[in-house]
């Protein structure tokens, strides 16, 4: 029987930028992607839609947001060209038919080059700086232009809006630094106009770069996207890529690259990595041509960056030739044997805590992600790191763990239910409901309770799925206290689909082995009280105010998102010692309103909410400069405030403390996220609550 892997993740894909290794000459396969995809969504989609007007109106919308978010391409005609398919997207997908993507490929790549010659002539003429005018940044607020002079205009406003913001900067740096050679305003605007000159000239480089097969990612992950957000084709490369999101490694040189003028940019080497080891690869490094080994190298010069990223990234122990202009203007050749890159920021790391002239042990575990390599023997998984950890913070004798899952967007579901195991005997831990099938439970598999004492689970907007899974689970079993502010409300399951597989099971020939991959939910899922987190998330039973204090983020955002519902509940038993979570909340609520750090964050969201508000921004350097000025103001008041915390001592466990002593950059990373924990106010006030209910 063929194991089926579920994981749950808030990666959102932009379809604007989605990229396909997919090659040019390879057209005859987008026939073959476009039926599978359709195929597979109508006969195993949990969210099922029906092919009618409605749906073809939905797509429609969709497709047109992104392929010109900002209107700076399409005309009103085209828009009313395009309309006439608005109500057909159902009778394409039923006949198979791909005539509306290929008029579309022609419309904009021939706008796309309109839009190009329009904005050079703009940047050749002068800018009106005493414009008393403004740039509207809501699109939601204007129309697709209706001749060439307005789209002139609206390119002007934008390039000039550019301008200005890079004039105000550079006459700033003057002002408050006066060993600086004074040029006169002129001079600045100059400079100013060539630098946004260099870097939109780069940006239509790129976009000129794109391929046919870009294209059909958008076009298909619009239709896609009507089943809810989080139903995407991935391209072979793409999928590749979320590969190493759910794992936490690759396997490359360990460098962080970026484009700049063309060339392809070294902006950082990772501690520990291949190029760290071999030693001449430097941030700031241009890399000009890369060769496999002896191999004859290749000319990267303005190749797009997921394309040169394919020629360095390799299997581990071969070697990569990369010919590097150094920043005095002198090639190098640097041979580079790969290795295995770590994402050290997602794996479990844990503290040991204290508060000064106590002598109570308490611990702290950061899970970054719930990562697992699938489908590889002993291959690295978040709930085996997870259970080390508890085990090196026992050895500290802690009387409570604290377990950080903020910004967790969750990854492998089998790995969260085991990690909820560990803290209690037996029972369910979440309710998986598929498309036409009754719910099932996900029992705890570990016999034993590996953790018996308090617990603490730190959430924010930004923890989801299986990070919701967690805490609804330790929630609902009455096991921890959660604080922080509501979780994502990511409340669905996902399944890869290879799309060349489905072609075999659905005789459909085709001669490419790989078309890429399919995403899409199959299955919703529920707590064992009955509830879904999907859309509501999980409210924290203490709340922290947090900078999004005051504005919509999660789940609820997108567009189509599957509702809230629930189902009956779990059989399960609550944990027998009750939590006193009254007196808890109204204790920490008396020390929020006490302090200075947590009024500044509120502050900090409120001038958030404010400043999502303004949607207007004047071109005009008189105008922006006050403007600037202004909400520097408001900004500086509502700054979060930087307070040192001195009551509370935090060092690592035991055994990365004796693993480290022989390890430099094992040494630096655990003293980095040591550090970094021990300015975290969060951290500070979850250890109050923690502390409160062992001692009370």
């Amino acid at each position: 029987m063929r194991r089926v892997v579920y994981f749950l993740s808030a990666v959102s894909i932009v379809l604007v930028v989605a990229c396909s290794a997919i090659s040019v000459k390879n057209k005859d396969i987008e026939p073959t992607v476009f039926e599978l995809t359709n195929t597979i969504v109508d006969n195993i989609h949990y969210n099922k839609q029906l092919l009618n007007d409605e749906f073809s109106k939905k797509v429609f919308d969709v497709f047109l947001e992104n392929i010109d978010p900002n209107k700076r391409f399409l005309f009103q005609k085209d828009i009313q060209q395009l309309s006439k398919h608005k109500f057909k997207f159902d009778d394409a997908i039923k006949e198979k038919d791909m005539s509306f993507f290929d008029s579309y490929v022609s419309l904009i790549e021939k706008r796309e080059r309109n839009a190009e010659k329009i904005v050079l002539e703009v940047l050749e003429n002068p800018f009106d700086l005493d414009s008393k005018d403004s740039i509207e940044l809501d699109s939601d607020k204007y129309d697709f232009v209706s001749s060439t002079n307005e789209l002139k205009n609206r390119w002007m406003q934008y390039v000039q809006s550019r301008v200005v913001n890079e004039l105000y900067f550079s006459i700033k740096k003057q002002e408050e630094n006066d060993t600086l050679p004074q040029k006169s305003i002129n001079e600045l605007q100059v400079e100013a106009r060539e630098k946004v000159s260099n870097r939109i000239k780069d940006w239509f480089n790129r976009l000129n770069q794109l391929e046919r097969t870009d294209r059909f990612s958008v076009y298909i992950n619009s239709i896609l996207s009507v089943y809810g957000p989080h139903t995407n084709y991935f391209p072979p490369k793409d999928k590749e890529d979320f590969d190493i999101t759910m794992s936490g490694k690759l396997e490359g040189i360990g460098a962080t690259l970026t484009v700049k003028d063309g060339y392809v940019k070294v902006s950082k080497i990772i501690a520990g990595s291949a190029s760290w080891k071999q030693g001449d690869l430097k941030e700031g490094d241009l890399i000009t041509a890369v060769a496999q080994g002896d191999s004859t190298p290749v000319d990267i010069v303005n190749m797009r960056l997921d394309k040169a990223v394919r020629l360095i990234r390799g299997p581990k122990g071969t070697e990569v030739r990369l010919t590097v202009k150094k920043l005095d203007a002198s090639l190098m050749i640097i041979p580079i044997t790969r290795d295995v890159v770590v994402i050290e920021e997602t794996y479990a790391k844990s503290l040991v805590m204290k508060h000064k002239g106590d002598s109570v042990n308490y611990g702290y575990i950061h899970l970054g992600s719930f990562y697992a390599e699938f489908g590889k023997r002993n291959g690295k998984r978040c709930s085996i790191d997870f259970l080390k950890q508890i085990e090196a913070l026992k050895t500290s004798n802690v009387q409570g763990i604290i377990i950080d899952l903020r910004n967790n967007g969750g990854g492998s579901l089998s790995d969260a239910v085991d990690m909820v195991g560990y803290f209690i005997k037996s029972g369910p831990v979440v309710q998986v409901d598929g498309a036409g099938q009754p719910a099932t439970s996900y029992k705890d598999r570990d016999p034993d309770q590996q953790f018996d004492k308090p617990i603490v689970v730190m959430v924010n907007e930004f923890s989801a799925s299986a990070s919701e899974i967690f805490a609804a689970a330790i929630q609902d079993y009455g096991r921890g206290v959660i604080v922080g502010s509501n979780t994502f409300g990511k409340g669905t399951v996902q399944r890869f689909f290879p799309l060349a597989d489905a072609a075999n099971q659905l005789r459909i020939k085709t001669e490419n082995e790989d078309l890429g991959a399919l995403k899409q939910t199959v299955a919703k899922f529920f707590r064992i009280n009955g509830g879904a987190t999907q859309l509501r998330g999980v409210a924290p039973d203490i709340k922290l105010p947090g900078i999004y204090e005051f504005i919509d983020v999660g789940e609820k955002e997108y567009d189509h998102a599957l509702p809230w519902t629930s189902i009956k509940p779990a059989y399960y038993t609550k944990h027998s010692v009750g939590l006193n979570l009254e007196t808890l909340s109204e204790q920490t609520k008396t020390r929020l309103d006490s302090s200075a750090y947590f009024k500044s964050v509120l502050k900090n969201a409120k001038l958030i909410k404010e400043s999502k508000d303004i949607t207007k921004l004047p071109i005009g350097l008189k105008a922006f400069r006050n403007y600037k000025i202004k909400r520097k103001e408001i900004g500086d008041s509502a700054k979060i405030k930087e307070i040192a915390i001195n009551d509370v001592t935090y060092d690592l466990n035991k055994i990365d403390l004796y693993e480290a002593q022989s390890d430099t950059i094992l040494r630096s990373r655990l003293n980095k996220f040591k550090d970094n924990s021990a300015k975290d106010h969060y951290i500070r006030e979850s250890l109050r609550v923690l502390s409160q209910m062992v001692k009370n």
